[in-house]
């Protein structure tokens, strides 16, 4: 009969990799159940208001609710001349040239029926809102608390 087997000796320990620059990849910051809850009932609350603002094209009363940097990116006419390639807009002629067109031609189209199905916490004021559209998480908005007050951004 043969003599039973050694056991292997353990792994030696390695270096964690290196962590991504957050800038590149931001880590999921953990809440707890009760702070994600109430956080969710907020966002969904603010994303069925949004829903009504879009739906009626009130783009003044959307305006409201963008950060300062997403005014900015979404008026700067280098960045809505890339998002005019988008194929949908290129085959319906469009070419994006500041906010108010973003918002008629890509807001009130992609968004005025949003339904919030999971958040993501990026820090304690930064959160990313999710949709499920076929089977897929998609990004809705991504969403920055200042003074009390949920707004659009863009980061």
């Amino acid at each position: 009969m043969p003599a039973p087997a050694t056991p292997p000796p353990p792994p030696e320990p390695q270096a964690p990799p290196p962590e991504d620059p957050p800038s590149v990849t931001p880590t999921t910051f953990q809440v707890s159940e009760q702070v994600y809850n109430d956080t969710f009932k907020e966002i969904e609350e603010l994303i069925l208001k949004l829903n009504r603002i879009i739906q009626n094209s009130q783009f003044s009363v959307w305006r409201q609710y963008l950060s300062q940097t997403y005014v900015e990116k979404f008026s700067d006419p280098a960045y809505l001349r890339e998002i005019s390639q988008n194929p949908v807009l290129q085959r319906r002629g469009i070419r994006l040239t500041n906010l108010r067109h973003y918002f008629d031609e890509v807001v009130v189209m992609s968004r005025a029926n949003a339904k919030l199905d999971k958040i993501e916490f990026i820090d304690n004021n930064r959160v990313v809102a999710y949709m499920e559209i076929q089977g897929e998480m998609s990004i809705l908005y991504q969403l920055i608390k200042t003074n009390g007050e949920w707004k659009i951004t863009f980061w």
